[in-house]
């Protein structure tokens, strides 16, 4: 019997340790995929299958992720901030281009020969040549200042019509996190880690977090709710769809909503937020 016992642990430590280097192959191989988390075996001591009390071997007690929650957080909260500074930067960047330009056909060259036109009508009131120069000038002033105001407001259409396509995304994501909380639900049941199920849930977070403001909650059971400005987007396997509606009062424009009660989304950040904020504040 001892030396079956014997027998017993040997092979029970061979296959822990394959399965640790499973874990280890598995972790080299995915070294360079986007949102992989590295993967560890836990071994624990076996129970003693003996009647002396000698112990059992080891077993595989689970398969942890090695990621920290809280730099998870930490993360997606800067990634939310970030992107609202990279839709803000970008479009004070044409503004600055628009308005900072120089030489013939920019807005300062126009005002520079509109103000001397009226210096040189100061200087000979009589000459007719002189007066028309005024018109002259005035009339280009009117149509360089009128081709800039278009350029402005095509930034501010361009941020609208993004509002709209990451809203779309948001949704599609949304969906996404709601069925991978189904399957790492259904793996978790079978005795499945889901390690690579929950990476796929991390990498549609870090997006999510990269458009809005997010807040996340996650359950004994494998599953996490999504929060955005306070209000359930994910919650287990089901998701809360959003929208935009046009604004009669806001020349049309989009504005996001809740599709359940049409309610506003309260956005702090992200790219929609940094979005909303160029199109409702810098450029205006």
């Amino acid at each position: 019997m001892g030396i079956s016992v014997g027998l017993n642990s040997a092979m029970r430590a061979l296959l822990a340790q394959q399965q640790a280097m499973d874990a280890v192959a598995h972790n080299v191989a995915n070294v360079n995929t986007p949102g992989y988390s590295r993967q560890r075996v836990v071994l624990s001591q076996a129970a003693s299958g003996s009647p002396n009390g000698v112990g059992g071997g080891v077993d595989v007690k689970s398969i942890e992720r090695l990621r920290d929650r809280f730099v998870d957080v930490q993360t997606r909260t800067e990634s939310g901030t970030a992107g609202d500074y990279r839709a803000r930067a970008a479009s004070l960047g044409f503004v600055e281009a628009t308005l900072g330009q120089s030489g013939p056909g920019s807005l300062q060259d126009a005002m520079d020969q509109f103000f001397n036109a009226w210096r040189d009508l100061a200087n000979a009131p009589e000459q007719s040549a002189v007066r028309a120069g005024v018109v002259q000038a005035g009339e280009a002033f009117a149509m360089t200042a009128e081709r800039i105001a278009r350029s402005l407001t095509d930034v501010r259409s361009d941020a609208n019509g993004r509002i709209a396509t990451d809203v779309a995304e948001v949704n599609s994501i949304a969906q996404r996190l709601a069925m991978l909380n189904g399957r790492i639900l259904e793996a978790r049941a079978t005795g499945n880690p889901a390690s690579d199920l929950s990476d796929e849930r991390d990498l549609a977070l870090n997006r999510l977090s990269q458009l809005v403001d997010v807040y996340t909650v996650e359950h004994e059971s494998g599953t996490m709710d999504v929060f955005v400005g306070g209000r359930s987007l994910v919650i287990n396997t089901s998701e809360h769809q959003v929208d935009v509606v046009r604004d009669p009062l806001n020349s049309n424009y989009y504005s996001p909503i809740w599709a359940v009660d049409g309610a506003p989304i309260l956005l702090r950040s992200g790219e929609i937020g940094g979005l909303l904020h160029q199109r409702e504040d810098d450029v205006p």
